[in-house]
């Protein structure tokens, strides 16, 4: 699918695979663009955005982006720009990148609430998410992720706001659960596996806590999550 800068689109109940393109594998959006209850999966580019190229206003809920590859940036999501991306209640998981956000690349404005980043494989920077704008995490689940160079989890250029949220057993050489030169905010109650996100105590926080996190599955929500034992 293909969504011009002056398009409104709406994708409900719908499974795009095995899709590939060069950018965008299947979905590129530049203009507004709501995905409820759908699924992004097996899709491939041999650039950027192997799921999702979003340039524009990407709102997506209850749903999953998951299995896609991409040549370069973004094995899930490619958020450019000065794109707005919002995931409520969904999940990103098992995509790779050879670039750049094994899960996400985000350069603009990404929000994640009530939702799971898992599983993604950068062989760059940042297994989970990359984001060099503007990044912030509501009771949301970061695990499992691996970057083979820095940042398993997060690897961050930019701000990131993270509360309520966990970060826990992803991997990277250098950053485990986060690293980068911008600001990690610690806005309360968030837990790392590790000390990369810099928590200690401070606003109800915990820092080289266990998660105790089950495997990401059927929980008995509309997609996969990890249950906390």
């Amino acid at each position: 699918i293909h969504n011009a800068s002056t398009g409104t689109l709406a994708v409900y109940h719908s499974t795009l695979s095995g899709n590939a393109a060069s950018v965008g594998a299947a979905l590129e959006n530049g203009g507004t663009l709501t995905m409820r209850h759908s699924t992004v999966s097996g899709n491939s580019s041999n650039s950027h955005g192997g799921g999702i190229y979003n340039s524009g206003t990407l709102d997506l809920e209850y749903s999953t982006v998951s299995g896609n590859t991409a040549g370069g940036w973004g094995g899930g999501i490619v958020n450019f720009g000065s794109g707005t991306v919002a995931l409520r209640h969904s999940t990103v998981s098992g995509n790779t990148a050879s670039g750049w956000g094994g899960g996400i690349r985000s350069s603009g404005i990404l929000t994640l609430e009530h939702s799971t980043v898992s599983g993604n494989t950068s062989d760059d920077w940042g297994g989970g998410i990359r984001n060099s704008g503007t990044l912030t995490l509501r009771h949301s689940t970061v695990s499992g992720n691996t970057s083979s160079i820095r940042g398993g989890g997060i690897e961050s250029f930019g701000t990131v706001n993270l509360e309520r949220s966990l970060l826990a057993g992803n991997l990277a050489p250098v950053g485990a659960n986060c690293v980068g030169v911008g600001a990690f905010t610690n806005d309360g109650y968030n837990l790392d596996s590790g000390t990369t996100c810099g928590f200690g105590s401070a606003n109800g926080s915990l820092s080289n806590a266990n998660a105790a996190l089950g495997p990401l599955q059927d929980n008995g929500g509309f997609t996969q999550t990890h249950l906390p034992a």
